[in-house]
């Protein structure tokens, strides 16, 4: 069974472990981060916080030995609906990701963007294409 929530306490040692086997260096836990489960089993882990006024996506990572399940886009969409539920619009990354892009952000200046409110109204291939909003 998939699950997809906020992390707890007792799953810290797990996500550090994905995080420094991906060599992300950021391993602070503040802001949003959101953890995947498959069978009770931590697959996946992403970050969004507040830096200088603006939401940014720090990262997304689903464990190499469960990567081509759609697990990161099941991991993003549950973020932005965590980040649109709070009366935010807009989320950015800080650099070039071509997944990323084929999400739907948009490279503007030196930095990604996606408007959530946009995201959601284009719909998904795993949710028949309905209006996530409604």
């Amino acid at each position: 069974m998939l699950l997809l929530r906020e992390h707890t306490i007792d799953e810290i040692d797990k996500i550090m472990s994905i995080l420094k086997k991906e060599g992300i260096e950021d391993l602070n836990l503040d802001g949003i981060v959101y953890v995947v489960l498959d069978d009770n089993d931590l697959v996946g882990v992403g970050k969004v916080r507040l830096r200088d006024e603006k939401w940014t996506l720090e990262y997304l990572i689903i464990r190499e030995d469960k990567r081509n399940q759609s697990l990161g886009d099941a991991l993003l969409r549950a973020i932005l609906n965590k980040l649109f539920n709070q009366g935010i619009e807009n989320v950015y990354y800080r650099t070039n990701s071509t997944y990323l892009i084929k999400k739907g952000f948009i490279l503007g200046g030196n930095q990604l963007e996606l408007n959530i409110p946009e995201f959601f109204n284009k719909g998904c291939k795993g949710c028949g294409g309905r209006n996530e909003l409604q």
